[in-house]
């Protein structure tokens, strides 16, 4: 039997959609159905029978009738040998729109239909013909938890009409099956919410001139669900945190229940703390009204696993607040810390995955486009970095090692922010110091002994999240701090080049700095500086003169 754990929108007998008092609303979509009048101000039957709110009733009642049950006075017998016709239209939109009504009746010219769309039906054991098979299905549209305990009809339609799916008009069409009272699922689907499963009755009465009518379509409402990933890896080298925003949309109706989940792919690791993950929830992105772990929501972190699920309290104040905001969202930050690399060629990748309410699950992948195999996951591009020194002085030995640099992100050669940390290997290891880290020391080239050289490894290049800041590009430069012994710092701030990835190389970052040698000598201006040198010569033997002088004279005298 189908799982009826949340709420069950039932589809009355006589033509009408129940969703009243007695049988809950649906938690994310709406069924409709052709006509003019709704029960309970939310959904209609084929003819329109007007019913009541607390009581969901099968065939409607003929004047005077105080139960809703069918009666002799209706104009004709159901004809048992007979076959029906189930048309489902599926219609793509906000169920809390005009006031927080659904469409009445047959849906509106502005309407959207939802293609690829797979509802399943399965007939119970449920006898219309008789008085008791009203009975009956009143009662399951009164308890809907009592659907799972109602056994199914031995003869069910054929394999193929079991399983319908919507075509480009948005219609489902399940025809020549037995009459009938049919439980109607629908599949989950990425990037839509789910309808809730409900009942249908084949047939049902016309409301009117009380005759059976044997093909009814109903209209079914979902929303699209579109949630998204951010990240800023801004310095986000190895050993530093990578920060993540999740971002759901919260479906409009009752929330049974919603549960984020994020597994985290084994370059990163999860900050449990400092900082401690938040949630909150805006009709934007980014921070807005904040929710409070263990009273909202329950809170699961280990090393690789982030997992929100949401309370009865939470539920409710997301209830509450979508009321009227279509674009209400929750919001999920946390930051991961990045433990190791990625192979060449490929990336950090991340994607969290909704679960809403009926057994919708969508993640934060962004859709396959046109030729594109799968989905895009929001993600990482890194390079390797190689800083080179080097001087065009070709005379006597060179030693360009103990060159210090400092990496920075940059526009324009315009230095942002501080210092950036930069791992001298692939992997991170034990004892690690992010401060230290800053400053980049070059060693002699093992390729070239009059160059020295400094390599790092895992330098952000490149992010990607779908439904936000799209691909954003990182530049980069590096200033010399400390030049090697015997040469002069070089004062300019020098742009790394980018080297795209391969498939079997990752990316890479490099420049070349040149030195000059710090020669006192050559390198002051020749003319003054050698008479600056001979006046003070000159004054240094005056002064060695009249110290021997002195001296003479004083012996002289004793």
């Amino acid at each position: 039997m189908v799982s009826f754990k949340s709420r069950v929108i039932a589809i009355c007998a006589a033509g009408t959609l129940a969703i009243g008092s007695a049988a809950v609303a649906a938690p994310i979509s709406f069924a409709q159905e052709t006509a003019d009048t709704a029960v309970g101000g939310e959904v209609t039957g084929d003819a329109g029978a007007e019913g009541a709110v607390n009581l969901p009733f099968g065939a409607p009642a003929a004047a005077g009738s105080p139960n809703g049950l069918p009666t002799a006075a209706q104009a004709d017998l159901i004809d048992a040998n007979n076959t029906g016709t189930l048309k489902i239209k599926k219609i793509l939109g906000d169920p809390q729109l005009n006031g927080g009504a659904t469409h009445h009746g047959a849906p509106s010219e502005d309407s959207k239909f939802l293609q690829g769309a797979t509802f399943n039906i399965k007939r119970l054991d449920i006898d219309l013909t008789v008085q008791q098979g009203w009975r009956t299905l009143n009662d399951l549209v009164a308890n809907p938890e009592k659907i799972e305990e109602t056994p199914d009809h031995s003869t069910q339609p054929a394999e193929e009409k079991r399983s319908q799916t919507t075509n480009t008009e948005g219609e489902a069409t399940f025809d020549e099956i037995p009459m009938g009272v049919y439980v109607v699922t629908e599949e989950s689907r990425e990037g839509y919410s789910t309808s809730a499963p409900f009942l249908v009755s084949l047939p049902y009465s016309d409301g009117n001139s009380g005759k059976w009518e044997y093909t009814r379509t109903v209209y079914p409402k979902n929303q699209e669900l579109r949630p998204n990933k951010q990240v800023d890896a801004q310095g986000a080298t190895l050993g530093s945190n990578m920060a993540y925003t999740i971002n759901a949309p919260v479906p409009a109706g009752t929330l049974s229940n919603l549960k984020i989940t994020d597994n985290l792919i084994e370059n990163l690791q999860l900050v449990a703390d400092s900082p401690a993950p938040k949630v909150s929830f805006s009709e934007g992105n980014g921070a807005g009204t904040p929710l409070t772990a263990g009273a909202d929501y329950n809170l699961t972190a280990t090393d690789q696993l982030l997992e929100i699920e949401f309370t009865e309290s939470g539920l409710g104040k997301l209830e509450q607040a979508r009321i009227g905001k279509p674009n209400l969202q929750v919001h999920v930050q946390f930051e991961a810390k990045v433990v190791s690399l990625p192979a060449a060629g490929q990336s950090i990748t991340n994607t969290a995955e909704i679960e809403y309410p009926n057994g919708a699950k969508v993640t934060t992948d962004s859709p396959a486009a046109d030729g594109e195999a799968d989905p895009k996951p929001t993600r990482t591009d890194y390079a390797n970095l190689t800083i080179t020194k080097f001087t065009n002085d070709t005379e006597g030995d060179v030693d360009l090692s103990g060159a210090e640099f400092e990496l920075y992100r940059c526009v324009d050669k315009e230095l942002k922010g501080e210092a950036i940390p930069v791992s001298t290997t692939e992997t991170l290891t034990e004892g690690f110091n992010p401060v230290e880290a800053t400053t980049l020391t070059t060693v002699k080239s093992q390729q070239n002994e009059r160059e020295g050289e400094f390599r790092g490894y895992g330098i952000p290049v490149r992010t990607y999240a779908a439904g936000g800041t799209a691909t954003q590009d990182y530049e980069y430069c590096v200033v010399e701090t400390k030049a090697p012994d015997g040469f002069i710092r070089n004062p300019e701030v020098h742009k790394l080049n980018l080297q795209t990835a391969t498939a079997n190389q990752a990316a890479e970052l490099s420049v070349r700095v040149e030195n000059q040698r710090d020669n006192f000598l050559s390198s002051l201006p020749a003319t003054g500086a050698w008479g600056i040198i001979l006046v003070f010569l000159v004054g240094l033997g005056l002064l060695a003169r009249g110290f021997y002088t002195s001296r003479k004279d004083g012996r002289a005298t004793a």
